[in-house]
């Protein structure tokens, strides 16, 4: 898991595991492999979002409506 303040931590559990743990309204599964804080983004192009972090992640094109919906309502 990425972190602020360029923290990470490792976790031995599925990412399914850790979406429902963190299951709220701030965060969303934009990818296979990618589960983000609505609230770090910065910017959305096409089918990436850039992180405050300074990491661009791909949009997968079945999750790119629900993250639009979800971002507009920030």
């Amino acid at each position: 898991l990425y972190l602020t303040e360029n923290r990470t931590v490792q976790v031995s559990k599925k990412l399914k595991e850790v979406i429902d743990i963190l299951d709220d309204l701030r965060y969303i599964r934009i990818h296979h492999s990618h589960f983000i804080n609505l609230e770090h983004i910065i910017s959305l192009k096409q089918d990436e979002v850039m992180m405050d972090n300074g990491k661009n992640l791909n949009v997968s094109r079945s999750k790119k409506a629900m993250l639009l919906e979800r971002f507009k309502r920030l």
